[in-house]
């Protein structure tokens, strides 16, 4: 290897090291909350469809109350 390559890199490093490592740090910090956000967004999807579920069977209860009143009412 020549080491007029070495000197570059080191020159390289010298000037944009911050750079560099900032900007790796903020792309492992991008990918981490990228990863935390998809799984509160997977669990909030499940907790939706448990909610859609339980309305749905408060609206079937509901019709069934509201048949058996109409019936009460057409009876009484």
């Amino acid at each position: 290897m020549d080491i007029s390559i070495i000197e570059k890199l080191v020159q390289i490093l010298d000037q944009h090291g911050f750079a560099i490592i900032v900007a790796g740090a903020l792309f492992w910090y991008i990918v981490s909350e990228t990863r935390a956000n998809r799984k509160a967004v997977d669990e909030l999807r499940d907790v939706i469809k448990d909610l859609k579920k339980v309305i749905d069977d408060n609206n079937k209860l509901m019709s069934a109350a509201i048949d058996v009143a109409k019936e009460m009412t057409r009876i009484g």
